[in-house]
């Protein structure tokens, strides 16, 4: 099989701060925009072509702090994105609020980015991210958008409490906590009028009330000019009701799912080498270990990403 993938991008970026009031809080209005014109050939299937934004760079927001007194600091950030080719208005991206200080961390509520997505590995060392080539379904080191609560480029936690340390001689962690992603309080939430199925339609959290999480941490130290670092982390998915009895398509599952991950890096200049190994076990979502790993289909395996190297 061949395919052939042409794309022309064109970029802009707006970051507008607001002025600050007489109480200390300070308004960001951010954004980016993206128009790219990509073509995929691929035997077998017509080609495609389109002018918009599949990779998800496009998006809008605000963000608020405001300081309490005594280097504590209330955030919050609301985020969404859109495609320039479409006329969606757009999509829900980040939306939390926090208190933040700079001796012991920051502490987030609402929908949350994944710690394996931005902060041990996952995006952060994926040279990819949002290109056409991942979006497409091809390349990239976090293709997985399902697998480990959140970790694609896309994907984020909902109803979540997320902790953040400041680092301390090169040491910093990470944590998620996730009691639960219904999308109403109410255990009379059905799937559809023609499903007897109670409950969240999410793949994480839901009716049961389940605690799923996510933990990491990382070393960084730099050496004259090279920079040095090593992550890992753990993250689990709890079954739901509906995915330990199944439902319509959907074979009942027995085990939560499992994922272990390490990783190193090294910079010098613009030279960057950096790996990924992840031990994924009964994965709930669409899983990197392998295109079986569907809702309906757990799979087991273990990925090693490929390093990448970069030129620039």
């Amino acid at each position: 099989m061949k395919k052939k993938l042409i794309s022309l991008a064109v970029a802009g970026a707006l970051a507008a701060p607001m002025a600050a009031s007489a109480q200390g809080t300070n308004v960001t209005l951010f954004g980016s925009v993206q128009a790219e014109y990509a073509t995929v050939n691929k035997d077998g299937q017509s080609s495609q072509a389109l002018i918009g934004d599949d990779t998800g760079r496009s998006r809008w927001g605000a963000h608020i702090t405001e300081n309490l007194g005594g280097g504590l600091k209330a955030k919050a950030r609301v985020e969404y994105g859109f495609n320039t080719g479409s006329g969606a208005l757009g999509v829900a991206r980040e939306r939390w609020v926090a208190l933040a200080n700079d001796s012991w961390g920051e502490v987030k509520f609402g929908r949350v980015q994944s710690p394996f997505k931005d902060f041990a590995g996952g995006m952060t060392i994926d040279p990819f991210a949002y290109t056409t080539l991942q979006a497409s379904g091809s390349g990239g080191t976090m293709t997985a958008s399902a697998n480990g609560l959140g970790s694609g480029a896309q994907s984020f936690v909902n109803s979540a409490a997320r902790y953040d340390s400041p680092k301390v001689e090169g040491f910093s962690f990470s944590g998620l906590l996730m009691p639960g992603d219904s999308n109403r309080l109410d255990p009379a939430n059905v799937i559809s009028p023609s499903s007897d199925y109670q409950g969240s339609q999410s793949n994480s959290g839901g009716e049961d009330g389940e605690w799923d999480f996510q933990v990491a941490g990382k070393y960084e130290a730099q050496v004259q000019e090279h920079n040095f670092g090593v992550f890992g982390g753990y993250s689990r998915d709890n079954l739901s009701t509906r995915q330990k009895t199944g439902n319509v398509g959907y074979p009942a599952l027995v085990n939560n799912e499992h994922v272990w991950r390490g990783g190193a890096l090294w910079n010098y200049r613009n030279f960057k080498l950096h790996g990924q190994y992840e031990n994924i076990n009964n994965a709930i979502g669409a899983a990197s270990c392998t295109n079986a790993a569907a809702l309906g289909n757990p799979a087991t395996g273990k990925v090693i990403h490929v390093a990448n190297v970069i030129r620039q």
